[in-house]
């Protein structure tokens, strides 16, 4: 048993946290979060404990003692990589990845709040108060590379990282390389964190 802090009020809750949400559909294999404690707990004894009582699919890998008064997880967020497996891979793939790469801009249409910043050739479309406009998501793209599994499954490599306050997102990058968005998985392998908190992340498999 963990001695978690608590919230005040009529629906008290732990002061857990996660640094990021993950869309319905994506799978990860590398998540932080972050806990409260009312008292000390030594990390390793903690995590022992978090382990021991785990549900299938549901593990607890490292844990590691933050200051009380640090910055948020979430605000320490830099960016995440993925690996995305489709059923089958178009024939000239790796010449689409090379391409995409050697361009300095890979646009995606996104829904935006009118008027906001960032985005261009507003189209006027979606929900009142809102437009869609094309993105240029090939700056926050750092890797995208096509590799196999162990087992020879070709999947592609790919990792994003924070630009003005956007990620490039795995759907999008799914869309521009022609892969089929309903049957392709995608793992979230890795968040990256900002400082001095760049921990070697797990690897999916």
């Amino acid at each position: 048993k963990a001695p978690l802090a608590y919230s005040q009020g009529f629906h008290a809750h732990p002061k857990i946290t996660f640094a990021t949400a993950s869309p319905v559909g994506e799978e990860s294999t590398c998540d932080f979060m972050d806990v409260l404690l009312e008292h000390y707990v030594d990390v390793d004894d903690l995590l022992a404990r978090l382990q021991a009582v785990l549900p299938p699919g549901l593990s607890a890998t490292h844990a590691f003692e933050m200051p009380l008064r640090g910055p948020s997880l979430m605000s320490l967020v830099e960016g995440f990589s993925y690996i995305l497996t489709p059923p089958s891979m178009p024939p000239d793939i790796e010449e689409t990845v090379a391409a995409l790469l050697a361009s300095d801009e890979v646009s995606v249409e996104r829904k935006t709040r009118a008027g906001k910043p960032g985005g261009r050739k507003p189209r006027g479309r979606g929900k009142p108060g809102k437009t869609v406009a094309e993105f240029n998501i090939r700056p926050m793209i750092r890797t995208l590379a096509v590799e196999h599994a162990e087992d020879g499954t070709p999947r592609i490599r790919f990792e994003t990282v924070d630009v003005d306050g956007r990620l490039a997102k795995p759907r999008e990058i799914i869309q521009v390389l022609g892969l089929d968005p309903n049957s392709t998985r995608v793992i979230k392998n890795g968040t990256l964190l900002r400082e001095d908190l760049r921990f070697a992340l797990a690897e999916g498999s």
